[in-house]
């Protein structure tokens, strides 16, 4: 299934609908993001009316294992693409670095709002940056990549899981004794409190997830006219660099389980992307940046993707694969 949903823009007799059913999780910065979606798509289609509505999924209800165990493909959006396919909600809201490389048959991302500063931030009480924080300090996170890539820049420091929403998370923080915690700019942005933010993490030492700090609107591949509106509120750079992002993630294959990080950055109109797989524990990574046109996006994901495999990223999913059981 294409990113873009491009083929299916043909022309339809079926009756114009007036109304819009706009899915999303239940969380806050979730909420948040829904709200900044519908906000677009009121600007450019006022005569059409929205309804939000609220899903649970997995990632809501199961917090108290670590991603690494439990994650898996569409942890946090496999219910929204069921109601999707049920035609319970007609557009699906998502941080786009939870949507799966594949989606499910018969869907498809219709558009990118424009995205937010996609990096990684530390956040600490004291507003320590991560080169200076003390020896032994404790981090919290449950992302196998900032894990595998504290390792790196500090092999010193603990790393302690902590799951939840951002506000359930900085409380942890605060109550159980962890120095720092490590999150996405974007998210906190979001929440208005990015006050809270000790350090932007610059992406020589923390490349971010694919897709981190875009909001993606997913649809049916068949409902012509709800992707003609969406369309309209596409913002065409982001959709560009999560092209090469997303192709990366795809030809790895890799899901949740394995430490990979991927930012693709537009200049004018080439695209340049820098990525890096990792062992969970940080013993080992490899780096790769290609560039060429922006139109060709998905070619230079996959072309990254091919780089790193053979300069060592083979073996690292090979191991992966060999624990798994894929």
């Amino acid at each position: 299934m294409p990113l873009w949903c491009m083929s299916s823009l043909r022309s339809t007799t079926m009756t114009m609908p007036s109304h819009l059913r706009f899915g999303t999780r239940g969380s806050k910065l979730a909420l948040r993001q829904t709200a900044l979606a519908t906000e677009a798509f009121r600007a450019a289609h006022p005569s059409i009316s929205v309804e939000i509505v609220r899903i649970k999924t997995q990632g809501d209800t199961r917090q108290n294992r670590p991603l690494s165990e439990v994650g898996g493909s569409g942890f946090f959006t496999k219910e929204l693409e069921q109601a999707l396919l049920s035609n319970t909600i007609d557009v699906a809201v998502h941080s786009l670095k939870d949507l799966p490389a594949q989606l499910a048959r018969g869907l498809c991302l219709s558009a990118v709002l424009k995205r937010e500063n996609p990096l990684d931030v530390l956040v600490s009480e004291k507003k320590t940056r991560l080169l200076d924080l003390p020896a032994g300090a404790k981090i919290g996170t449950s992302s196998l990549r900032r894990t595998a890539l504290l390792h790196i820049v500090r092999p010193d420091i603990i790393v302690v899981p902590v799951r939840g929403n951002i506000e359930t998370r900085i409380r942890t923080m605060r109550t159980q004794g962890i120095d720092a915690l490590i999150l996405a700019y974007a998210g906190l942005a979001r929440l208005g409190i990015d006050h809270l933010i000790a350090e932007i993490i610059p992406p020589h030492l923390m490349l971010p997830a694919p897709g981190q700090g875009a909001i993606a609107l997913e649809a049916r591949a068949t409902d012509t006219t709800t992707l003609s509106w969406l369309k309209k509120i596409n913002h065409a750079r982001t959709f560009s660099e999560i092209s090469a992002e997303r192709a990366f993630l795809e030809s790895l294959d890799a899901g949740c389980q394995v430490p990979l990080g991927c930012l693709a950055q537009r200049q004018g109109d080439k695209l340049f992307v820098p990525g890096c797989i990792a062992t969970p524990d940080g013993s080992r990574i490899c780096t790769a940046t290609v560039s060429g046109m922006a139109y060709n996006a998905a070619l230079l994901g996959s072309e990254l993707a091919a780089r790193l495999r053979t300069q060592g990223g083979a073996e690292i999913l090979a191991a992966w694969r060999g624990k798994t059981g894929r």
